[in-house]
């Protein structure tokens, strides 16, 4: 009624006007900033087809629905905002009720984030049609992943110090979780181990997931391209794929010209799995530091910051369908960057 839609516009923040189309459509920016998804339309028909939870409008006379339920918890996990801030946005006294349904629903969007992040139905033909362009270019179209891991700071537990010592990761020389992903060359990941305290090495988990069967899903024909750390792993897959890295010294003082040329074409080519990090890590709980009270949801959102990496547009275009976004703007307005920095790279030179 006009009462309930004035006291939406006009109260600000709340728990009608967060899962209400009223507000949605005067503030088209506010889905954005509270659940990170582009539109409002768009995350219901997500949250129906994902949750298969029919959008229900809130009705303050009643408990939460489910969808709001869901809906609250995205809002925890994509805002950053505490607990006693998000009741009080859903009229609670204290945290108690939103910590319970946080414990609840996070699980279920961690299982959505495997979903979306985790494809073990992979061919050789699905991996021939995604090469881009750059890499065909270079002699690297038989490449079908490629490998890099992840730290995250996190809070040392210092009442056990068999964990203090085990968390303690030689990349940031601090207490931290350690995670490797595999993703395809246009950017989409497909495959991510757990999350592990950092002393154990990234060729450790390499070789744990290679020995449960998880690396299956990359063809026998083809190549995983990473960093030097994961030279002589090629045994650790279930298909003895081939590793490639770029170029060890040997003995020599310094690399070829043709050595160096190479190295830094394939080190540009690697930025993609760094790009990819950068989308898992724009899921606010993960980016930056993670404090001990959020370790056992950490698991759960790292799988759905995974599976929303996959949501962006691809990072580099597939060469056999590098057309097929022409007609989203979003693409269009990617591309018109892309040829400006080129452009200006061009000039300085």
């Amino acid at each position: 009624n006009s009462d309930q839609l004035t006291e939406i516009k006009f109260q600000g923040v709340n728990r009608l006007s967060v899962a209400s189309d009223e507000y949605h459509a005067a503030y088209p920016k506010a889905c954005a900033c509270f659940f990170r998804f582009e539109s409002w339309g768009h995350l219901k028909d997500f949250i129906e087809d994902m949750h298969d939870l029919p959008y229900e409008r809130p009705d303050k006379r009643k408990g939460l629905s489910k969808f709001e339920q869901c809906l609250l918890t995205l809002f925890y996990i994509e805002s950053g905002c505490n607990l006693q801030f998000i009741a009080q946005v859903y009229g609670f006294a204290d945290h108690t009720t939103v910590s319970k349904i946080v414990n609840a629903w996070v699980p279920v969007w961690g299982e959505v984030g495997r979903h979306l992040s985790i494809l073990p139905g992979l061919t050789s033909d699905v991996m021939d049609e995604l090469v881009p362009q750059s890499y065909i270019d270079l002699g690297l179209e038989d490449v079908g992943a490629i490998l890099d891991g992840k730290d995250w700071y996190t809070e040392t537990v210092r009442k056990d110090r068999a964990v203090a010592q085990a968390s303690h990761g030689n990349k940031l020389k601090h207490s931290s979780f350690r995670v490797m992903t595999w993703s395809l060359l246009c950017g989409i990941n497909f495959e991510h181990t757990h999350a592990f305290l950092a002393r154990a090495s990234e060729k450790k988990l390499v070789q744990l997931w290679g020995r449960y069967g998880k690396l299956k899903n990359i063809p026998a024909c083809k190549q995983v391209l990473a960093d030097k750390g994961f030279d002589q792993t090629t045994g650790f897959y279930p298909n003895h794929n081939t590793v490639l890295h770029p170029a060890f010294l040997h003995g020599h003082k310094q690399f070829s010209a043709e050595q160096n040329a190479y190295n830094l074409r394939v080190c540009q080519l690697r930025y993609s799995c760094e790009t990819v990090y950068a989308h898992v890590t724009k899921c606010t709980r993960l980016y930056g530091f993670v404090p001990r009270r959020e370790f056992h949801h950490f698991q759960h959102i790292c799988d759905w910051g995974h599976g929303r990496a996959n949501l962006y547009l691809p990072l580099q275009m597939p060469a056999k369908h590098v057309d097929y976004f022409e007609d989203n703007d979003r693409y269009q307005a990617n591309e018109c960057r892309k040829r400006k920095r080129s452009n200006n790279h061009r000039t300085r030179k």
